[in-house]
């Protein structure tokens, strides 16, 4: 499948719980956000070490009991990392 702006292979897609954000990642180590209707991205991360083999998002609460969504990604180093779905790590 190819996504503009990865570089490498699509290897991971992820849909939020109302298919408003598509998330996918890549052989090129990167995570890209995209607003689903629209297809424009929203924003990268930047933070793995290798290839992304895992991706997934999941629902949690905050403090305040606010639905959360998180991005956990996983790469063939071992390395995993989870942002929001509002960017913040």
């Amino acid at each position: 499948m190819e996504i503009p702006s990865h570089l490498a292979d699509v290897t991971a897609l992820a849909y939020n719980h109302d298919h408003s954000v598509l998330v996918s990642a890549g052989a090129d180590y990167l995570i890209n956000v995209w607003n689903a209707s629209t297809k424009s991205l929203l924003f990268e991360i930047r933070e793995h070490l290798g290839p992304i083999n895992h991706l997934c998002i999941l629902e949690d609460q905050d403090e305040e009991g606010n639905l959360e969504e998180l991005i956990v990604s996983i790469d063939a180093e071992g390395y995993m990392i989870y942002v929001t779905l509002d960017g913040y790590i």
